[in-house]
């Protein structure tokens, strides 16, 4: 009942093939719908948008970390890719913690992501068109994530999810 509408181009793994399109196979467990990605693992899916083509999901694992939720999202070898409208972040990995006054600029930044980081490393993300100039020296940037763009900002940390 509170899954969403499956029609084509999706269609559940027991219907025939012919009933939607490769790649857009789904299966449920629970009264939830859930998605396989070949290169990532399986998600909940919480609405299908058939007016803009898109879909909303959730870790089936339930992540206290969304950041690592998003790390670990792959769209390789689907026939799924990012909404143009997210934004990236660049993760940065330091080995100090970022001067408070830096984070008051006008720079985008999350800071610092506590799932992530522990007493010897702090994991921070910067608005990917940013230059790591504004990061200190002791600061690398170790991979880009998407992140919605309708999120407020203050708030990615703890909701973003993915929407390809």
């Amino acid at each position: 009942n509170s899954s969403p509408s499956i029609r084509y181009p999706f269609r559940l793994k027991t219907q025939p093939t012919s009933c939607g399109l490769e790649g857009f196979e789904l299966s449920c467990l629970s009264d939830k719908t859930i998605w396989h990605l070949p290169s990532s693992q399986d998600y909940y899916i919480q609405e299908i948008s058939y007016l803009d083509s898109s879909i909303t999901i959730t870790d089936v694992n339930e992540m206290a970390c969304q950041f690592q939720f998003l790390i670990s999202f792959n769209l390789t070898h689907s026939k799924f890719c990012f909404l143009p409208f997210n934004k990236s972040y660049a993760l940065c990995n330091c080995t100090s913690k970022v001067a408070v006054e830096l984070e008051r600029t006008s720079v985008e930044l999350i800071a610092p992501i506590n799932c992530l980081s522990n007493e010897n490393n702090y994991v921070y993300a910067i608005y990917s068109e940013y230059s790591m100039e504004y990061m200190p020296p002791s600061c690398r940037k170790s991979r880009t994530v998407q992140i919605p763009a309708g999120l407020p900002f203050q708030d990615v940390a703890t909701t973003a999810r993915a929407t390809p």
